[in-house]
């Protein structure tokens, strides 16, 4: 639904509902969030954050069941304010090739639990790894390969059979 579908709807509601017309700018952030404030909505950033709420809040979501679905949320910072998400992206070592990752893989989308990382680090901060704990060194199997130099298929068929 368009900004002109909004006005619409608002402009039907006015006649019959006698809605003030300073709702309107309210009411469309409501309705859209805040992307019709910054001219940013068309960002990778953007697209991260929105998806970031899409994963928590939208049943409908492929992975709601792994975010919303366990409980994890948006801080109320961040939920319905594009700007502060991106001052804290910008602030905290955005860049193009980085991809958000909670700290706790339990823990909700709020600062102090949320960095930047490549794909390489979030593979190694996921609920399904396997964890090894050598001279007090906690690591993944694909850490601990990559460390000894073997091939992880190989390291980790040969952790099984042990």
């Amino acid at each position: 639904m368009s900004a002109s579908h909004l006005t619409n709807i608002i402009f039907v509601y006015n006649r019959v509902g006698k809605v003030c017309s300073h709702h309107i700018s309210t009411l469309a952030v409501l309705f859209f969030g805040d992307d019709m404030k910054h001219g940013m909505s068309r960002t990778r950033l953007y697209n991260i954050w929105r998806e970031m709420k899409r994963r928590c809040y939208n049943k409908a979501c492929k992975s709601y069941k792994d975010y919303g679905g366990r409980g994890i949320i948006v801080c109320l910072e961040w939920l319905n304010n594009f700007q502060t998400f991106y001052d804290w992206a910008i602030t905290n070592g955005y860049n193009e090739i980085l991809s958000i990752e909670r700290k706790d893989v339990n823990g909700n989308y709020e600062p102090s639990n949320c960095r930047w990382a490549t794909k390489k680090e979030q593979a190694n901060n996921k609920r399904n790894n396997h964890f090894i704990t050598i001279n007090d060194e906690i690591m993944t199997i694909a850490q601990c390969a990559k460390k000894s130099g073997n091939v992880r298929n190989n390291f980790a068929l040969s952790i099984e059979k042990q």
